[in-house]
């Protein structure tokens, strides 16, 4: 009689033998025909073992079987219907219902979050250490906080019991996680989802460690997110599981929270506090502007010669990266008028020809897991002037690229977000309000929202070959974009310095160009 292996060795010996006549059809019918049927029959066994585990944990979490997990058996006769309706719109992995059936439920999603390094100061004119963000993907695998909590009890009274996030990560189709970011929506109130904002949090600060203004925390998470995209990065490097389809789905309800933060004032920020940041970058964007000067490309034998030295404070006070670039698109996103940012965006593109240049010649990179363009796919300038190859100028479009995909990525974004706004709010504030609201009562419409985005970003802006194509999909104005333009041909036999200042007297012995010049 067969009975499954009980020892690991013998188990591995047995898989040996089986494997071997398994493969011996032609020369032994019988044996090959037994073997065939003793792993199907134990494929059966281990399927019948699995299920009556899911039984035992079910049964805990009060459910009475797997079939009424999946589909609740619910006698529909006595209001006059012979089927039940199937639930519209977001609906959780374990009790298959949603804010249709369950309306005051709440439902969130999980979400795998890393710490990493962040600009410690928003100030970009000052130099300040770095501190603790967060960078959250997602396979968008919804869940109820109740559904989840009665799993984590469950999970904890088996024979060989599970951690939180060990049993969430079987859940989440075995992608890690690590936090749960709550969906408000149905009649969950803003007490409600405050608690889960809570819940949301009180996770992350287990991951960073540290004490951050929620607000910030959040808008550099969002930050790292469109820069996967701009940059083309994979979304389950550290996760193993979920990609640009799963992750699109999460910017809505991301910006749903920072909205909430925003409103309510438990953030940490607030609409000026933002409009400061934003001027203090167009601030140094404008003088990068002004300051540069063309000078050409030195040899390499007389750069090598030049002396290395610090930087002088004003010259630190005049770099712009680009995430300083993707975090002030990202507070455009979550707190400006569609109509500020038609004007903002403007001088947006300007700027990311600044810093791509600045990071050209510094040998500096966008994104260390940037997947490179298609080989044979070239990004020209227009469609009708190629950038040569190995040149200065080729470096510079590589990086203003990516800058470019985050722009038009948020310009479909912000385009969401006015069709679901009415006309006449005349504030950030009275936008902010309403979005919040929207997104809040409107999920099936935000979904088909998401999917749209997604294909135009698959279809259009990854497959865009010419700088001149982007700002087109920008609606940059004609004259902006041949200025734009005009400013990178002139980049091939130059090279632009972007952090020379006039030094200051005290600073009259030093050379008024930096060592990277």
């Amino acid at each position: 009689k067969h009975t499954l292996p009980k020892v690991k060795e013998i188990s591995l010996l047995c898989d040996m033998i089986i494997e071997e006549i398994a493969k011996s059809e032609n020369e032994c019918t019988e044996a090959f025909n037994f073997t065939q049927g003793l792993i199907k029959k134990t494929k059966q066994e281990k399927k019948l073992l699995a299920e009556k585990k899911k039984a035992e944990v079910m049964k805990n979490m009060k459910v009475q079987d797997i079939k009424s997990m999946l589909k609740p058996k619910i006698d529909m006769s006595i209001f006059g219907e012979s089927k039940m309706e199937e639930e519209k719109g977001l609906k959780c992995i374990v009790c298959h219902e949603g804010y249709n059936f369950k309306p005051s439920d709440i439902l969130g999603v999980y979400v795998y979050s890393k710490s990493y390094e962040i600009r410690g100061s928003d100030n970009f004119g000052e130099k300040s250490p770095p501190t603790t963000g967060i960078s959250s993907v997602t396979h968008f695998n919804l869940i109820h906080l109740s559904c989840h909590m009665n799993a984590v009890k469950a999970e904890k009274s088996l024979k060989q019991p599970k951690t939180e996030w060990e049993g969430a990560t079987i859940r989440n189709s075995h992608t890690k996680c690590n936090n749960w970011l709550p969906i408000r929506g149905g009649t969950v109130t803003d007490d409600n989802y405050g608690n889960a904002v809570s819940k949301y949090f009180g996770y992350m600060k287990g991951i960073i460690k540290s004490e951050q203004p929620k607000f910030r925390l959040l808008a550099y998470d969002i930050k790292s997110l469109l820069k996967k995209f701009a940059y083309d990065e994979s979304f389950s490097y550290y996760s193993h599981g979920g990609g640009p389809e799963h992750n699109i789905q999460l910017i809505p309800y991301m910006v749903q929270l920072a909205l909430f933060l925003l409103a309510s004032g438990e953030g940490g920020y607030n609409v000026s506090a933002i409009e400061t940041i934003t001027a203090s970058f167009f601030s140094i964007a404008t003088e990068l502007e002004k300051t540069t000067l063309k000078k050409e490309d030195p040899k390499p034998e007389e750069k090598a010669k030049e002396p290395p030295r610090e930087e002088s404070k004003a010259e630190l006070s005049l770099k712009l990266t680009a995430d300083d670039f993707a975090y002030v698109a990202t507070l455009l996103l979550l707190a400006y008028r569609f109509v500020d940012w038609q004007s903002i965006k403007q001088k947006l593109v300007p700027a990311a020809g600044l810093i791509a240049t600045h990071m050209a010649q510094n040998g500096a990179v966008g994104s260390k897991r940037q997947k490179k363009t298609a080989p044979g796919k070239k990004v020209l300038l227009t469609s009708t002037t190629a950038v040569p190859e190995d040149s200065f100028l080729a470096k510079v479009v590589a990086e203003i690229r990516p800058l470019l995909i985050l722009l038009c990525l948020i310009e479909e974004l912000k385009k969401q977000q006015a069709l679901m706004l009415p006309s006449g709010l005349a504030t950030k504030e009275e936008v902010i309000q309403q979005l919040y609201a929207e997104i809040s009562n409107n999920q099936i419409k935000i979904n088909d929202y998401s999917t749209q985005i997604y294909k135009h970003y698959t279809n259009k802006l990854l497959e865009v070959t010419s700088i001149e194509e982007y700002l087109a999909l920008l609606d940059i104005s004609k004259e902006s974009a041949s200025k734009f333009i005009s400013t990178l041909t002139a980049l091939p036999n130059q090279h632009i310095c972007l952090l020379y200042t006039s030094p200051s007297p005290r600073d009259a012995t030093l050379s008024r160009m930096p060592s990277s010049a």
